[in-house]
């Protein structure tokens, strides 16, 4: 399966960029003709280079007032000047900006659409690209200007649209119309997959007809754009899919943040965390790899010369990454004191969310956990997989002093704080057990990000007992073969 390809056309005066950018593989930014000045093309540039996304130019009729949505009356010469600065426009920030090629070049509106039908139009605009050294366009499949592009020896990246929805002939169903968007993740998921599974894509008509799909779109303008995009890949990657469309960017002088979608489960996890292990086998100039949820940062032992380069060499571990699974099949088994003495907030959170103490403990305990990272102490475990009807806020006021051991749940996540500590977790238990070792210095904790957590309810006066003889207590373990 081909990797993810989102495209989205920005500085449009919508000011969502920075929400929109991490789920972005490429975008195409407006120069002027539509929307557009200096100021915006340079602030939605510097947004796009930092979050590793691939920057085209989106010239349009010089129409402000109708946002290039109308058809103009212009002649071709003095359309094709227009076009022609625009993109120069952009290409000239960029320069300034250290990235000294486009990847591509898109009609906006109705240009774009005029180029889907008209020969006239459709080879002015091929005209101008091509003034514009290997530069491709982004274009709808059957369209022609594809057919003339490919004609002139530019390439074409097809482009399908996943917030708008098809006529059988291919054209957009106009925006009057209010069937003409698709507004919710999972439809956009299933015509992502079925455009690059099936090469065919269902129209308004419910007919299905055959395309093709290198690039996909989520306009800016669309309603809740970035919200649509972060419940597209929670839907696209609740299966097995294991190729993320990953963004990477300076965090500091020696260090990378790579970052996957907003989700946490154990797909993404374990795709993390095999890039780690990558990572670690391919760079020896590293002073540390550390994971969380969904990001890895990535930090060296000297400043990092050449930002992009060393991006794309990351980029290049992943797509190679060994697809040897690194899920762990060790499940540790830890004993857990749920009464009213250690369970502080059980009584508070039993009254929220209309579910009695006994039901709470056993919906917490018969959960197995995932280990997703450590932190924010040493030796803390953050575990995923809490039942959902367990999720309980943080406190707004923390804590000033919790015990070591304490069991608490954040809203979705429950974790066990392995020392004394402030925090804003609402405590359910305590576990007598060592979650750190001092005594070690390269692996503090018995539990590593990926492994499992399963509780067990104990009395007090079996927790009493393990306090006290804890130098002498061996946390219970075992392997589950699949």
């Amino acid at each position: 399966m081909k990797r993810l390809k989102i495209n989205s056309d920005v500085g449009e005066g919508v000011f969502k960029e920075g929400a929109l950018m991490p789920y972005l593989n490429a975008c195409s930014i407006a120069c002027g003709g539509h929307y557009g000045n200096e100021q915006t093309m340079i602030k939605t540039a510097k947004l796009a280079i930092s979050h590793g996304v691939k920057i085209g130019a989106h010239p349009s009729y010089p129409d402000k007032t109708n946002f290039g949505r109308k058809e103009m009356l212009i002649s071709i010469d003095d359309l094709k000047d227009s076009l022609y600065d625009q993109i120069s426009s952009l290409l000239l920030i960029l320069n300034n900006l250290g990235v000294y090629k486009l990847d591509h070049i898109k009609a906006h509106g109705a240009l774009y659409h005029k180029c889907f039908v008209d020969d006239k139009i459709a080879k002015s605009f091929i005209e101008v690209v091509k003034s514009f050294k290997n530069v491709k366009i982004l274009a709808p499949y059957k369209s022609v200007v594809s057919k003339i592009a490919k004609k002139h020896g530019v390439k074409v990246d097809y482009e399908v649209f996943l917030d708008r929805n098809y006529n059988d002939d291919y054209s957009l169903v106009s925006r009057s119309e209010t069937n003409s968007m698709l507004e919710n993740g999972l439809e956009m998921s299933n015509r992502y997959k079925m455009v690059v599974n099936e090469s065919k894509i269902k129209t308004i008509s419910n007919s299905l007809i055959g395309i093709v799909g290198d690039t996909f779109c989520v306009h800016s303008d669309t309603k809740n754009s970035h919200l649509l995009l972060n419940n597209f890949y929670e839907n696209y990657f609740s299966n097995d899919n294991q190729i993320y469309n990953l963004n990477y960017h300076r965090f500091n002088s020696k260090s990378i943040l790579i970052s996957w979608p907003n989700l946490i489960n154990d797909d993404v996890l374990f795709d993390v965390l095999s890039f780690k292990k990558s990572i670690h086998l391919t760079n020896k100039a590293l002073v540390d790899v550390i994971n969380a949820y969904n990001s890895l940062l990535v930090v060296y032992d000297k400043a990092i010369d050449n930002i992009y380069d060393e991006i794309e060499s990351l980029k290049l571990v992943y797509s190679n990454k060994k697809k040897d699974t690194v899920e762990s099949k060790i499940v540790w088994k830890i004993p857990v004191c749920y009464n009213d003495y250690f369970g502080t907030d059980l009584e508070n959170i039993s009254k929220k969310i209309n579910i009695d103490k006994d039901e709470i403990i056993e919906l917490h305990y018969k959960n197995t956990y995932r280990v997703c990272f450590l932190g924010f102490l040493p030796g803390f475990l953050y575990l995923s997989n809490l039942n959902k009807r367990l999720y309980f806020p943080r406190k707004i006021q923390p804590d000033l002093n919790i015990i070591k051991g304490s069991v608490g749940i954040g809203g979705n996540q429950t974790g066990v704080y392995p020392s004394n500590s402030p925090g804003g977790w609402n405590i359910i238990g305590n576990s007598p057990v060592n979650f750190i070792d001092k005594n070690k210095l390269l692996k503090i904790s018995f539990a590593s990000s990926g492994d499992s957590i399963k509780f067990y309810p104990i009395d007090i006066k079996e927790h009493n007992y393990i306090s006290k003889n804890l130098d002498s207590y061996i946390i219970e373990s075992e392997v589950i073969n699949d």
